[in-house]
């Protein structure tokens, strides 16, 4: 089926599409939709519906459902790799909404797109938002959680990296970026993580989110907690992964969606950062050494992202609400940004003469 995409922002769009797929479907050809799909938010690639079927055999089919739409029909193979993971991660008992399908583009979206269990609940940021009392205890249950993830086992994982450990497969990639978008002033850093890369060697690999942080942590109306957005998880070093939520944690307010959690996030980067770190490391210590380097190495992979987005704007250009904020707020984030790398560098500096765990 060769099907020019539709709009993925337009709600009328994605009903028809929604409509048409379930009905070439033989498991949900009875369905009929009680509940439209109705926009929960958006991603830096992605647009997220909930709707809720009726006239299903198939109980999976029967509860609140996610529609998570990609915005660009060649994100197939990404849509493709996040459903594997997340089916393998849902299996090992780790909490991860329940995945129904994934398509690639050829359907009525004539996009790339998921249909997994709606997780009743809001994200971790807005529970820390509205009442900032309970943001420790919800920090360091995502840091506990977090080292959960790192301590699944890793056998039968569907994923291909190669050979190469995580973070000589990071270094080439930045390399890459560096080198395709011809940017400059980037040597010294790439030769001091080349330099340094030892010191984290060998690695343990261990199941990696590479996205971990409160958006993508959903409280649920139990209380629990749930894990989205797979799409980056690889195996590797968990303190790289720790590194790149301490990274996040960072800079998350500017992505803020509103001007409180703006002033809220920017205010509280030490306590978001401390609070985590405590859950995460009374479940699992961590190695100093290995995450002061990966967060020098998180900072200075997050600095060429800014450079390569200021240097071809339309390249990088994304039609979410969250990606708009985040390239509209970017100058203001580069200009400061290199001191914060320098930071992390030299932080790295005076951590490395600790030994190896």
């Amino acid at each position: 089926m060769n099907v020019p995409p539709i709009d993925p922002a337009s709600v009328d769009a994605v009903r028809e599409a929604l409509a048409a797929y379930l009905a070439a479907r033989d498991d949900t050809r009875t369905a009929q939709i009680i509940e439209p799909p109705a926009p929960l938010g958006s991603g830096f690639d992605s647009f997220i519906y909930t709707f809720r079927l009726a006239g299903v055999t198939d109980a999976q089919w029967s509860v609140p459902l996610v529609l998570r739409l990609q915005g660009k029909p060649e994100q197939a193979l990404k849509v493709r790799r996040e459903a594997d993971v997340q089916d393998f991660i849902a299996k090992s008992g780790y909490p991860v909404p329940a995945l129904l399908v994934a398509e690639g583009a050829a359907n009525p979206f004539g996009l790339p797109f998921q249909i997994m269990e709606f997780v009743s609940g809001g994200t971790l940021l807005s529970r820390i938002t509205a009442n900032p009392l309970r943001a420790a205890g919800l920090l360091a249950r995502a840091g506990t959680l977090h080292a959960d993830l790192h301590r699944l086992s890793v056998t039968g994982w569907p994923l291909d990296h190669g050979a190469d450990p995580m973070v000589l497969r990071q270094i080439a990639a930045i390399r890459e970026r560096i080198t395709r978008e011809r940017l400059t002033g980037f040597d010294d850093g790439l030769a001091w993580l080349e330099r340094n890369a030892p010191a984290v060697l060998p690695e343990t690999a261990v199941i990696t989110h590479q996205d971990f942080h409160p958006l993508n942590i959903v409280v649920t109306g139990g209380g629990g907690l749930s894990v989205i957005d797979w799409a980056g998880a690889e195996l590797g070093d968990r303190q790289s992964d720790v590194a790149r939520t301490l990274t996040l944690f960072s800079f998350a307010y500017i992505v803020a969606s509103s001007s409180v959690e703006r002033i809220i996030l920017k205010a509280a980067r030490g306590f978001l950062r401390s609070r985590y770190l405590r859950g995460y490391e009374q479940a699992f210590p961590l190695d100093p050494r290995r995450l002061a380097y990966f967060e020098a190495l998180q900072s200075f992979s997050f600095l060429v992202q800014i450079r390569e987005i200021l240097a071809a704007p339309a390249e990088f250009a994304a039609p979410s609400d969250a990606a708009r904020r985040f390239q509209d707020r970017l100058p203001a984030l580069a200009a400061g940004f290199d001191e914060y790398v320098r930071r992390r560098m030299a932080d790295a500096e005076r951590t490395l003469s600790l030994p190896l765990s």
